[in-house]
């Protein structure tokens, strides 16, 4: 599976996983550890990940194995609010640099800081404008991609339907400079 991944190519560009462990997000945890193990074996760039409630913990195993993943977020349950944003406040303080973020959740934010109004603080205090793929787990609400397309926040949404299997089609999505790029790789393909 890991020289499959591979072969669907490699992430360049700086990247952010938000995962949200909120109340009832054990299905969110079970992902993060997946797309962590995913992301960090197919990454040449940094990775900075986080778990949230209403506030930010940051992520960081000791490798790139699903074991490793397992191991550093065996303590993050769910519970608490939702501030999709909090994560952005220590990543501006501690000036990590990312041109995307992918967020596991089911988008019902109801604590501040907002995601949108912290990703605006972030890009304006960081000089970059970072993607958002947003991966939706079972009982998403479609609240949080409203205000994504009503502030003009650059988006891709990817459905988690419960089949890890099927994790590796987001590699597409990460390994892209931007939608062009990708819709251009579609269209040459016979």
């Amino acid at each position: 599976t890991e020289t499959q991944v591979k072969a669907k190519g490699t992430i360049k560009r700086p990247t952010a996983l938000f995962i949200d462990k909120s109340s009832s997000m054990t299905e969110a945890i079970e992902v993060g550890k997946q797309v962590g193990s995913l992301v960090s074996g197919i990454t040449e760039a940094d990775l900075f990940v986080y778990a949230f409630d209403t506030m930010p913990y940051e992520i960081k195993p000791k490798g790139k194995s699903l074991a490793d993943w397992e191991n550093a977020l065996k303590h993050i349950n769910p519970g608490n609010c939702t501030s999709i944003g909090c994560p952005f406040v220590p990543m501006i303080k501690q000036k990590q640099y990312v041109e995307q973020v992918i967020v596991i959740t089911d988008g019902e934010e109801n604590t501040n800081p907002r995601f949108v109004n912290a990703w605006k603080d972030y890009s304006e205090k960081v000089g970059i404008d970072p993607s958002v793929i947003v991966m939706k787990v079972r009982g998403y609400r479609s609240i949080f991609e409203d205000e994504l397309a009503k502030a003009g926040i650059d988006h891709q949404v990817y459905e988690f339907r419960g089949d890890y299997y099927s994790l590796p089609e987001i590699v597409p999505l990460l390994t892209h400079l931007n939608r062009l790029e990708l819709l251009m790789e579609v269209m040459s393909t016979p």
